[in-house]
């Protein structure tokens, strides 16, 4: 999430997106970590897909003209969603 805030989108809407996807891996990490078994796997995949999209909000937005950290972004994402396949497994 420091990265996203740090580093913002300038498009909007496209900003709000990255930012609420941002959130959603954060929230659904520490809501699974209340949970057990399928529900704990459902939350940890909707954190996976929030990440995912996070990364693709940024994509998104380099490939539209904008000036952001898309190589740094990527490189966090795909440590968090391995991190949660693994937790998915």
């Amino acid at each position: 999430m420091r990265r996203v805030k740090a580093a913002p989108i300038g498009d909007r809407e496209l900003r709000d997106q990255a930012e609420r996807a941002c959130r959603s891996v954060a929230l659904n990490i520490a809501e699974a970590a209340a949970l057990d078994g399928a529900a704990k796997r459902r939350h940890f995949k909707i954190a996976r897909a929030s990440g995912v999209e996070t990364v693709a909000a940024y994509e998104l937005a380099e490939a539209l003209g904008e000036s952001v950290p898309v190589a740094e972004v990527t490189r966090l994402g795909i440590i968090i969603v391995s991190m949660l396949s693994g937790l998915i497994r």
